[in-house]
């Protein structure tokens, strides 16, 4: 429920207009976030009455929680000038 994003086709320029270098970077994942986000912007300025709320970050999963209080926490170190007590 919202609008498409944009669509290109070659030539990479066509009238002054570029394609985004995210989209022929070959990397999926950017591609996929830089059309949700576009998908997103074109919505709020051409339909804001279609604009869909923004995504909460992601819930850490319970796997991700426990890995993290899991890891080796970094070793510190002490300057000569700090006292150990």
């Amino acid at each position: 429920p919202g609008l498409e994003y944009p669509h290109y086709t070659r030539p990479r320029t066509y009238r002054g207009w570029e394609i985004p270098e995210v989209l022929v970077s070959g990397d999926h994942g950017r591609v996929a976030s830089w059309r949700e986000e576009a998908a997103r912007a074109r919505t709020r300025a051409v339909r804001p009455d279609l604009a869909l709320p923004e995504p909460e970050a992601p819930a850490r999963s319970k796997r991700a929680a426990r890995k993290a209080r899991m890891s080796p926490q970094p070793a510190v170190t002490l300057d000569e000038d700090t006292p150990i007590e």
